[in-house]
């Protein structure tokens, strides 16, 4: 690996690729409500194997082929993550103000920790109190 001064296009390349896995992990939880699997860790984890797969199954340089090969890179990213969270928070020790405590809490987006802080309003849709806790029966 060598580090070099970026450039313009090299600014504009990695753009490219942030802002394509970005909207790639926003577009997959909307994704994510459509599948028709009732387990939301299993539904979690098909999405991000098809994103992961899916993105290694892309060849090419151009822009729509580097373009798909973000999103499904995003979606892999964003579900693997909201997977590991949901199948780790029942384990999670309760939020007690360590500073591991408070790293795991808020690694995890619990809300047990300093950084996540979830309104009242996200505290109703969650449920259980846990922030990936699914509430489909949303009225």
């Amino acid at each position: 690996m060598k580090l070099k001064m970026f450039t313009g296009k090299t600014i504009a390349g990695a753009s490219f690729d942030a802002g394509g896995m970005l909207a790639g992990g926003l577009l997959s939880s909307g994704i994510e409500g459509l599948v028709p699997i009732e387990d939301s860790k299993m539904r979690k984890a098909a999405l991000a194997a098809l994103g992961v797969f899916g993105a290694a199954s892309i060849q090419g340089n151009d822009t729509t082929a580097k373009l798909v090969r973000n999103l499904l890179l995003g979606m892999g990213i964003r579900q693997g993550q909201r997977f590991i969270a949901e199948a780790a928070t029942p384990t999670l020790p309760e939020a007690d103000g360590t500073a591991m405590n408070k790293f795991m809490h808020d690694m995890l987006e619990t809300g047990g920790g300093d950084v996540v802080k979830p309104t009242v309003e996200a505290r109703r849709r969650m449920g259980m109190g846990y922030r990936f806790t699914p509430n489909r029966n949303n009225t």
